[in-house]
Parts: C-alpha cells; sequence; structure tokens
C-alpha cells in the first residue's frame, strides 16, 4: 500500500509539472499549424517546374528536379494527414488535463493512466509525421538546391571542359545513364497505368484470378518504388561521372583523378546490380500479366460459352412454348363458343381470364425470343472482337463481357418467373378441361 500512494503521489507532481506546460504545449499545436499553412502556401506555389518537361535542361539537373517534385507531392499529401492528426492530439490533451489536475486515488489514476496513454500515442504519431514531412522538406531543399547547383556546374563544364583524358568513356557513360533514366521515366508511365487497369479488376473473374491480379498489383507497386529507387541511383551516377569529369579533365591531379574513377566504378557497379535486379523483376511481371490476360481471355470465352449454350437451350423451348401459346390463343375463340353453350356463366369467366394469361404470356416469349437472339449476336461479336486470336482482356472489352452477362443474368431471372407463370397454366388449363368435361 506504501508503494501504491508512493506512486500516486509521484504521479500527481509529475501532472502538476505538465499541466504547467500545457499552455506552451497549445502554443506549440498553434506553431504546427502556423507551419503547414506556411508550407502549403509555399509548396503551392514553388513548382519549379514539376509536370512540365523542359528540353534545354540536362538530364542531371532534370533528375534533381524530378527528385524535387517527388518530394514536393509527398509534404503536399502529407500536410492533410499532419493536420488531422494535430486536430486528434488537440481535445486528447485538453481531455487529459481537465480530467487530470491531480490524482487523489487508484481509480483516478487508472483513469489517467489511459488518458495519458491515449495523448503520449497520438503526440508520438504526429512527431513522426512531423519527422517524415521534415525528411521531405530536406530533399525538397537539397535537390532544388543540386539542381541549381548542376545547372551551375554543367554550364561550367561546357565552358570550361578541356583535354581527352576519360572524355569519350564518361561521355558514353553519361549517355548511358541518361538514356536508362529515360526508360525508367517510361516505365513509370505504363506501370501507373497497369497499376489503375488491375486495381479495377482485382474482383472480377474467378478466385483464381482474382489471387493471380492482386499478386500482380502488388508486384507492379513494388516495382513503382525500385523504379524510384534507381532514379535517385542515377543522379547519383551522373554526379560520379560529373566529379570524374571535372579531377581528370578541368582541374586535372593524379590523386583526385584515381579517386574519382575508383568513386565512379563503384557507383556503377551498385547501379548495375539495381537495374539488373529491376530488369529481372519486371521480365517476370511481364511473364505473370501475359498468364493473367491468357487466363483472362480463357475465363472470359467460357462464361461466354456457357452463357451462349444456356440461352440456346431456353430459346428452343421459349420458341415451343411460344408456338404452343400462338395456337391456343388461335383455338380460344372456338373453345369459347363451345363454353358458352354450357350455359354456365363462371365457366365462360374462368376461361377467358386463362385466354388473357396466354396473350399475356404470348407477349413475354415473343420479347425473350427477340432478346435471347440479340444476346447471340452480341455475344458472337463479343468474341470475335475480344476473345478469338487474342491474349488479353482489353479493359473495354472486359467491362463490355461484364454488362452482357449481367444482362443475360437479369433476363434469365424474368423467365424463371414466367416458367413458374407457364406451367401454373398449364396446371389451371387441365383442372379446367377436367372440370369441363366432368371427368
Amino acid at each position: 500500500m506504501k508503494k501504491s500512494v508512493f506512486f500516486i503521489s509521484l504521479t500527481v507532481f509529475a501532472l502538476q509539472l505538465a499541466a504547467d506546460a500545457y499552455k506552451d504545449e497549445l502554443k506549440s499545436i498553434a506553431s504546427d499549424r502556423s507551419m503547414i499553412a506556411k508550407i502549403e502556401k509555399s509548396a503551392s506555389k514553388d513548382e519549379k517546374g514539376c509536370g512540365k518537361t523542359d528540353e534545354t535542361l540536362t538530364a542531371a539537373v532534370q533528375i534533381e528536379v524530378n527528385i524535387y517534385c517527388q518530394a514536393r507531392a509527398r509534404v503536399m499529401a502529407r500536410l492533410p494527414q499532419l493536420r488531422k492528426m494535430i486536430n486528434d492530439y488537440e481535445p486528447a490533451l485538453k481531455n487529459f488535463f481537465d480530467n487530470c489536475p491531480e490524482v487523489t486515488d487508484d481509480d483516478k489514476l487508472k483513469l489517467c493512466q489511459t488518458l495519458h496513454e491515449k495523448v503520449l500515442e497520438k503526440a508520438a504519431a504526429v512527431n513522426k509525421e512531423k519527422e517524415e514531412l521534415a525528411k521531405d522538406l530536406d530533399l525538397m531543399e537539397n535537390a532544388g538546391k543540386k539542381a541549381v547547383e548542376t545547372l551551375k556546374h554543367d554550364s561550367d563544364i561546357q565552358q570550361k571542359e578541356r583535354g581527352e583524358y576519360l572524355k569519350d568513356a564518361l561521355r558514353l557513360k553519361k549517355e548511358t545513364v541518361i538514356t536508362m533514366n529515360r526508360g525508367l521515366t517510361e516505365d513509370v508511365a505504363i506501370l501507373n497505368k497497369s497499376k489503375t487497369v488491375l486495381t479495377k479488376n482485382i474482383s472480377r473473374g474467378s478466385k483464381e484470378l482474382q489471387s493471380r491480379t492482386a499478386s500482380l498489383l502488388k508486384g507492379v507497386t513494388s516495382l513503382l518504388s525500385m523504379n524510384n529507387e534507381l532514379q535517385v541511383v542515377c543522379s547519383a551516377m551522373l554526379r560520379c561521372i560529373d566529379a570524374a569529369n571535372s579531377a581528370c579533365n578541368l582541374k586535372y591531379s593524379e590523386k583526385g583523378c584515381a579517386d574519382a574513377e575508383k568513386n565512379l566504378e563503384t557507383k556503377f557497379n551498385e547501379g548495375n546490380a539495381r537495374i539488373k535486379a529491376y530488369t529481372q523483376e519486371k521480365q517476370r511481371l511481364a511473364s505473370e500479366e501475359e498468364t493473367l490476360n491468357r487466363q483472362a481471355v480463357t475465363e472470359a470465352s467460357f462464361t461466354m460459352d456457357n452463357a451462349k449454350n444456356q440461352i440456346t437451350g431456353y430459346l428452343k423451348n421459349i420458341e415451343m412454348q411460344n408456338d404452343m401459346l400462338k395456337q391456343r390463343v388461335e383455338l380460344s375463340t372456338k373453345d369459347a363458343e363451345i363454353i358458352r353453350g354450357m350455359a354456365d356463366k363462371t365457366l365462360i369467366k374462368t376461361y377467358t381470364g386463362y385466354v388473357e394469361t396466354m396473350i399475356s404470356l404470348k407477349v413475354e416469349t415473343d420479347g425473350f425470343i427477340k432478346k435471347f437472339n440479340d444476346f447471340i449476336t452480341r455475344m458472337d461479336k463479343f468474341k470475335a472482337e475480344c476473345i478469338d486470336s487474342k491474349t488479353d482482356l482489353s479493359a473495354v472489352c472486359g467491362e463490355t463481357g461484364n454488362i452482357l452477362i449481367k444482362e443475360v443474368d437479369s433476363t434469365m431471372d424474368k423467365v424463371t418467373k414466367y416458367g413458374a407463370k407457364f406451367n401454373r397454366l398449364n396446371s389451371d388449363l387441365a383442372a379446367f378441361s377436367k372440370k369441363v368435361s366432368g371427368k
């Protein structure tokens, strides 16, 4: 018990000290909000060519601009989340200080411990997000400065570059890196498009197809991350090339050139290893995508064939029932005359109701026949345009197929209801016939 009392009193002391800092924490929160607003205003204007391609910039400068723009995009995405975290943190903090100005018993201690843990949890989340934001802001600042420095450096090289030592080798290396970076940029557009399509198709097809789609989507997302890392490596490789050119051509020194060459070799070994891993993963995903596309085509073909066979079978039955109803309607006039001769008004009223049902069902069968023939025509067109000699199912074809199958399913539901009415009519007519004949 003494230990418990000691802990409570210690907690009271700590809480009183913390309460003195409550206003300072509120000022910090206000400062954070002000910071967010300033960053939003600054980053929204400071685009530095984001979303544009400046052909006058060298690849080295463009890579730094790309890194800057990617960091800026992450900053703009983080700000609303950070603002929300701060908005969640402030009431949790207020709730703690409102309820825990002092701790007087064990129940109060437990409550305050719980509220304190929530405050710590939310504070930790805010701090972590602020740290990530700070990293992206630093990356923005460094990439922006490096872009300016590289632009000036490239200009100096063009004006001052002299000599032939390593010139050709460095030029070839630079061209290689630039070509590689251009390919990576082109890959981003392709991969993002694939990611969009896979995300849209993730719940379509069989469970196996959905699982493969999810796996491929995960792989594409990972490949995009590898692509981003490779672009950063390209930037480092270009800086190493420029450093080697400066040390070995512009401001030659034996030791400086040797160090630059060694650093260049190390950086290119790292870049080659990364590009090899990236290329292998890209090829693996391409093969996985090819398998996925073939399966999608196969499943679409199977689904369409099954639907067509079902419709063809139903069409024959509907046509037979249509002929039967047509004959019954044509004979109904004579049958009605015979029933009228029996001088039983109830019988003729009942039979008139059956005739109306026959006519109604005949109208339904006419509609089904037309609808089924239209389905068959559309299915044949779908197979010709989207399945035959195809190795993948386009997004348009996939959507077209889904719409068609939904229409078929909806129509088959109506056919089932029609079938129940048709069977009921046959049953009623059989019973009516027995009643009229007296058997």
